[in-house]
Protein backbone atom coordinates (compact mmCIF):
# COMPACT_ATOMS: atom_id res chain seq x y z
CA UNK A 1 0.00 0.00 0.00
CA UNK A 2 1.21 3.44 -0.77
CA UNK A 3 1.92 5.84 1.92
CA UNK A 4 1.70 9.48 0.35
CA UNK A 5 3.25 11.08 3.38
CA UNK A 6 6.41 8.37 3.71
CA UNK A 7 6.88 8.89 -0.15
CA UNK A 8 7.03 12.79 0.68
CA UNK A 9 9.38 12.43 3.44
CA UNK A 10 11.37 9.68 1.39
CA UNK A 11 12.37 12.73 -1.23
CA UNK A 12 14.45 14.59 1.49
CA UNK A 13 16.84 11.55 1.10
CA UNK A 14 18.40 12.66 -2.10
CA UNK A 15 17.50 16.62 -1.51
CA UNK A 16 20.40 15.94 1.38
CA UNK A 17 23.07 15.93 -1.96
CA UNK A 18 22.67 19.62 -2.60
CA UNK A 19 23.47 21.08 0.46
CA UNK A 20 26.99 21.56 0.74
CA UNK A 21 29.54 18.91 2.37
CA UNK A 22 30.22 20.28 5.54
CA UNK A 23 26.24 20.80 5.92
CA UNK A 24 25.18 17.48 4.82
CA UNK A 25 25.24 16.23 8.37
CA UNK A 26 23.40 18.53 10.15
CA UNK A 27 20.28 18.03 7.10
CA UNK A 28 21.15 14.35 7.78
CA UNK A 29 20.07 15.18 11.38
CA UNK A 30 17.43 17.09 10.73
CA UNK A 31 15.75 14.80 7.92
CA UNK A 32 15.86 12.13 11.05
CA UNK A 33 13.88 13.54 12.58
CA UNK A 34 10.82 13.75 9.66
CA UNK A 35 10.83 10.18 10.11
CA UNK A 36 8.84 7.99 12.74
CA UNK A 37 9.88 4.87 15.02
CA UNK A 38 8.34 2.29 12.63
CA UNK A 39 10.18 -0.72 11.55
CA UNK A 40 10.04 0.03 7.80
CA UNK A 41 11.25 3.58 8.23
CA UNK A 42 14.05 3.13 11.11
CA UNK A 43 15.14 0.09 8.25
CA UNK A 44 15.43 2.77 6.00
CA UNK A 45 17.17 5.64 8.05
CA UNK A 46 19.59 2.76 9.40
CA UNK A 47 20.77 1.91 5.75
CA UNK A 48 20.83 5.36 4.83
CA UNK A 49 23.10 6.19 7.97
CA UNK A 50 25.46 3.02 7.25
CA UNK A 51 25.62 3.70 3.58
CA UNK A 52 25.87 7.18 2.83
CA UNK A 53 26.39 9.54 6.03
CA UNK A 54 28.74 7.47 9.48
CA UNK A 55 29.56 4.19 7.86
CA UNK A 56 28.55 1.21 9.48
CA UNK A 57 29.49 0.25 13.25
CA UNK A 58 32.94 -1.47 13.90
CA UNK A 59 32.94 -4.32 15.37
CA UNK A 60 35.14 -5.98 18.26
CA UNK A 61 36.00 -9.40 18.63
CA UNK A 62 33.28 -10.46 21.26
CA UNK A 63 30.71 -8.51 19.58
CA UNK A 64 31.11 -5.08 21.63
CA UNK A 65 30.26 -2.42 19.30
CA UNK A 66 33.58 0.22 19.14
CA UNK A 67 32.40 4.23 19.54
CA UNK A 68 34.12 4.00 15.77
CA UNK A 69 32.63 3.32 12.72
CA UNK A 70 33.65 2.11 9.28
CA UNK A 71 33.58 4.80 6.39
CA UNK A 72 30.92 5.31 4.63
CA UNK A 73 30.72 3.21 1.40
CA UNK A 74 29.91 6.07 -0.88
CA UNK A 75 31.02 9.36 1.13
CA UNK A 76 29.38 12.25 1.01
CA UNK A 77 31.95 14.30 -0.94
CA UNK A 78 31.10 11.55 -3.79
CA UNK A 79 27.61 11.96 -3.80
CA UNK A 80 27.30 15.39 -2.90
CA UNK A 81 26.42 17.92 -6.37
CA UNK A 82 26.68 21.27 -4.31
CA UNK A 83 29.59 22.58 -6.01
CA UNK A 84 28.73 21.31 -9.22
CA UNK A 85 25.70 23.45 -9.22
CA UNK A 86 27.19 26.26 -7.50
CA UNK A 87 29.66 26.05 -10.24
CA UNK A 88 26.74 26.08 -12.79
CA UNK A 89 27.86 22.74 -13.92
CA UNK A 90 25.95 20.86 -16.44
CA UNK A 91 23.57 18.16 -14.14
CA UNK A 92 23.10 15.68 -17.01
CA UNK A 93 24.69 13.96 -20.00
CA UNK A 94 22.70 16.02 -22.27
CA UNK A 95 25.77 18.72 -23.72
CA UNK A 96 27.99 15.59 -24.27
CA UNK A 97 24.86 13.76 -26.30
CA UNK A 98 24.59 17.64 -28.00
CA UNK A 99 28.45 17.86 -28.58
CA UNK A 100 28.84 14.42 -30.25
CA UNK A 101 25.58 14.95 -32.43
CA UNK A 102 26.93 18.47 -33.70
CA UNK A 103 30.36 16.71 -34.51
CA UNK A 104 28.54 13.84 -36.28
CA UNK A 105 26.77 16.28 -38.34
CA UNK A 106 30.11 18.09 -39.36
CA UNK A 107 31.37 14.96 -40.29
CA UNK A 108 28.75 13.57 -42.27
CA UNK A 109 29.17 16.85 -44.49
Amino acid sequence: MEDPEFNLICRHLPALSFLPVNKVIEGWEIVKLLFSDNEREQSLLEYFENTYIYGKPAMRLRGRIKPQRHPPLFPIGMWSVASRVDANFPRTTNIAESWHGRLNRYRNK
